[in-house]
């Protein structure tokens, strides 16, 4: 009877520990650790592990999504570098995913749901399929399309189906990404010798997989998710505390495309915060403080500052600042293939562009560029579907984060690649409209205590 009762009680303490959202920082620092030591391969393979892990002993599978939104920022620049670890990991991760979306769907015959923005995807992967197919289809580029496309699908399926409280996890998952990525730009910068350097160029701009400008993204969604953890309740201006902190490290990517959102949001953030608050009084009191450190900080670091300002000037100055050669580039590609677009890998050189794949820096371009008309008339439908989605339903706290998070993200693609091409950038908008079913669901079945909510919450 013992021997049984403990074969019964060890599945479940693993399935615990591996669905606890404490399992998040554990990963993230043994990830750091990695990526500081410049061993890329352990940190694959231990994030590898964990989403195997998880799907093979959890119900609640949220926690695969902290390795596939961040594995990239814990990996050193991937150029030059031996993929044969890097493969067996990646075959090992989507064998697993495979196995376990077909064992879900098998099991939850009748009751699988596809979310609302499942036809909206189908109708952006056949853009993103039908993309430079007349005139330079190319065998190779549709298979890579194809699997971003299946992967996007089935992590949306999955986050509908087999995760909760999804929209709360997403918001813990973005303080804590924002801290780790935050911390990793510091620590680039000191080695380099200048923590306030205003020009960061070569391993310190592209410090991991991920370049400084999509970094400050992640950093970004921090200052949304202080929002949903600190908004009506008691600790909101150690949240405010906390998202003023992203937004310092946003201002150290030099990113100035998200720097302008992430001042933009913190704004916001700070309003409707106050306007929630519960205890308005200290809330006020901790923002006085603010105001007057910063004042003493500016007397102190007027240097910094200044060297900031200018650097912001002359960026301003430099215009478009490689945009000028790339978009007229882009736009003689649209021209010479207007019907289903040139594709999204070149044959050629890319203004300003390390790779050879087509980053526009401009979500509408890109689409006419890689899709065509054609493609971006479905495009226009996803968006359409998306937004509607965004906006639709009661107003609530959960609600205005998604609605932060995916506007502040899209905002970026005006002059970032990454809103479109970057598979992780791209796919979080879908995730969290992917959460934003579950509290209902969960409401309807057994309301959940708002103690459950905090951080240690298994």
């Amino acid at each position: 009877m013992t021997d049984n009762t403990f074969g019964a009680e060890k599945p479940n303490i693993i399935r615990r520990a591996l669905e606890s959202v404490w399992l998040i920082p554990v990963l993230f620092a043994y990830a750091f650790f990695c990526w500081h030591y410049r061993l890329s391969i352990l940190s694959v393979a231990g994030f590898s592990l964990f989403f195997v892990l998880i799907l093979i002993f959890c119900k609640n599978i949220r926690n695969i999504y902290a390795p596939v939104l961040y594995i990239g920022f814990f990996i050193r620049d991937i150029t030059g570098v031996n993929w044969t670890g890097y493969l067996i990991c990646i075959a090992a991760v989507c064998t697993a995913l495979l196995i376990f979306t077909i064992k879900t769907a098998v099991e939850k015959r009748g009751e699988f749901k596809r979310g609302k923005m499942f036809f909206a995807l189908l109708v952006a992967d056949a853009a993103f399929l039908l993309g430079g197919s007349l005139g330079r289809f190319d065998i190779m580029q549709t298979g890579i399309v194809f699997g971003f496309c299946a992967a996007v699908m089935i992590l949306y399926l999955l986050a509908v189906n087999c995760t909760e409280n999804f929209t709360d996890y997403l918001a813990l998952l973005f303080i804590v990404g924002a801290l780790f990525v935050s911390a990793e730009i510091m620590v680039t910068k000191i080695n380099d010798g200048d923590l306030f350097s205003t020009n960061p160029m070569g391993e310190t701009f592209f410090f991991s997989a991920h370049s400084l400008n999509t970094a400050a993204i992640f950093i970004m969604l921090g200052i949304a998710g202080c929002y949903y953890r600190g908004a009506g309740r008691k600790r909101d201006a150690l949240y405010l505390l906390l998202s003023l902190f992203f937004t310092f490290a946003v201002f150290l990517s030099c990113c100035r495309t998200v720097l302008a959102v992430s001042l933009v949001l913190v704004a916001a953030v700070a309003i409707i915060m106050y306007i929630k608050s519960p205890r308005k009084k200290v809330y006020i009191g901790v923002v006085a403080a603010l105001a007057a450190a910063a004042i003493i900080a500016a007397f102190f670091f007027t240097d910094h500052i200044l060297k900031f300002i200018d650097m912001i000037i002359a960026k301003i100055r430099r215009g478009l600042n490689g945009r000028d050669e790339l978009w007229p580039w882009c736009v003689r590609r649209f021209l010479e293939y207007p019907a289903l677009g040139y594709g999204f890998i070149a044959s050629e050189t890319v203004p300003t562009v390390r790779v050879n794949l087509v980053l526009a820096h401009n979500t509408l371009l890109q689409w006419l560029t890689s899709t065509g008309i054609i493609g971006t008339s479905l495009m226009v439908y996803f968006y359409i579907r998306k937004y509607k989605a965004v906006f639709s339903g009661a107003r609530s706290v959960a609600k205005t984060f998604i609605i932060l998070a995916v506007i502040c993200v899209e905002l970026t693609g005006m002059m970032d690649q990454a809103a479109a091409m970057d598979i992780f950038v791209f796919s979080l908008p879908v995730l969290l409209l992917a959460g934003a079913d579950a509290p209902l669901r969960e409401m309807q079945a057994a309301p959940m205590p708002r103690a459950e909510l905090s951080f240690g919450a298994v």
